[in-house]
């Protein structure tokens, strides 16, 4: 099994009143995913939300549109940060 990077998003991340972005989980092995976790009202939720760094979109929904929007809004935002910290890593 391949080891897991967890990059912090809490700190650079926008966040709306109601979705924060905690962090997000890549493998180490080259994969176009991450998993990114995040809180709901103040709650850590459960289950991550899939990313897919390549297309810069996020594979799952959330029930509230509003919330949903905040959230697909920002995918481009993370997956460029992701990519640009596991980049300088590499370099």
């Amino acid at each position: 099994m391949d080891k897991g990077r967890s990059i912090p998003l809490k700190e650079t991340i926008s966040s709306s009143p109601s979705v924060v972005f905690l962090n997000a989980e890549v493998l180490e092995m080259q994969s176009p995913f991450a998993m990114v976790w995040y809180s709901l009202k103040g709650t850590p939720q459960e289950y991550a939300l899939r990313l897919d760094l390549d297309k810069q979109v996020f594979l799952d929904h959330l029930d509230s549109k509003e919330d949903d929007k905040f959230v697909q809004e920002s995918a481009p935002k993370i997956a460029d940060y992701v990519g640009h910290i596991l980049y300088t890593e590499v370099s």
